[in-house]
């Protein structure tokens, strides 16, 4: 399963969360300490509805062999909506259910932000996809056509989710790589 975070989205309104004594968020039917992940607010109601909905498409299960496979979900909103928190609350879950989870993000400048925010190992996705620049150093640079190559598929480990971030950044021709 692969989830994409951007920054488009169509907002909602924020619900200031309420005075709350605990410090866990459920999700799913398990418990999350936000004190243990360093997070300092209680999500509000659309990021606790938004949690459960995508832990609930990542454990649902579906057919790999239907003609269109729904196996992604896309997490996006402005600047300061919660993104990166609800991602480290998600990864924390997937991890308490076993779920074997790559973090990856889609430029070198987006994988130490979300590195940093989430505290975890994160690569590029052209590193988890084994991709690199096919350059004919005869000829000159054209960074407008770059194409990539993937290196030997068989050495690749597929995780049971991928979470990409910086998503927006993705063309057609590196999502079919990732599809």
């Amino acid at each position: 399963r692969l989830i994409n975070l951007a920054e488009e989205v169509e907002m909602v309104d924020v619900v200031e969360p309420e005075e709350v004594s605990s410090r866990t968020v459920n999700v799913n039917g398990v418990d999350i300490s936000l004190d243990a992940l360093g997070i300092n607010f209680q999500p509000n109601y659309q990021q606790v509805e938004a949690l459960n909905k995508i832990a609930k498409f990542l454990t649902d299960e579906y057919d790999y062999d239907a003609e269109e496979v729904d196996n992604m979900y896309t997490l996006m909103g402005y600047a300061g909506t919660g993104k990166t928190s609800i991602t480290k609350i998600l990864l924390e879950y997937l991890d308490a259910i076993g779920k074997n989870v790559d973090v990856t993000a889609t430029t070198h400048t987006a994988k130490g932000v979300i590195r940093n925010a989430i505290d975890r190992n994160v690569s590029t996705i052209h590193k988890a996809l084994n991709l690199k620049p096919n350059i004919d150093i005869a000829k000159p640079l054209d960074l407008s056509k770059l194409d990539m190559i993937q290196g030997d598929k068989d050495k690749l480990i597929a995780p049971d989710i991928l979470v990409i971030d910086e998503s927006s950044f993705i063309g057609d021709t590196l999502f079919e790589y990732i599809k």
